[in-house]
């Protein structure tokens, strides 16, 4: 679901592919061991924000997505670790973001 929402390029897809996976998280949290997000699933939406078209506010978005990440995998979640696809993808999101601040902040 996270791939298709990603991959589909309507407005908004960005930010329903994250509510997915947010979803996912909780569930996992919750005890549902049939559910455990993975660093893949955060990079398919990293990169669906950094395709969004959202300028400053996604490549934002990406960057606390990537601590989201961080904190999960320094609380235990080593199913989650930020790997070169997902610094590749908020830098990506930073390069579109169309900001004269982009530089600094990748």
């Amino acid at each position: 679901v996270i791939n298709a929402l990603a991959k589909s390029g309507e407005p908004g897809a960005a930010a329903r592919a994250e509510r997915v996976l947010q979803n996912m998280v909780n569930r996992h949290r919750s005890g549902n061991d049939d559910v455990k997000p993975t660093t893949i699933n955060f990079n398919t939406v990293l990169d669906a924000w950094a395709k969004s078209g959202g300028g400053r506010s996604a490549a934002e978005r990406a960057e606390e997505i990537l601590e989201w990440m961080d904190r999960l995998n320094k609380n235990g979640n080593h199913e989650v670790r930020p790997d070169t696809i997902t610094f590749n993808a908020v830098l990506d999101a930073w390069a579109r973001s169309g900001d004269r601040m982009a530089p600094r902040r990748a």
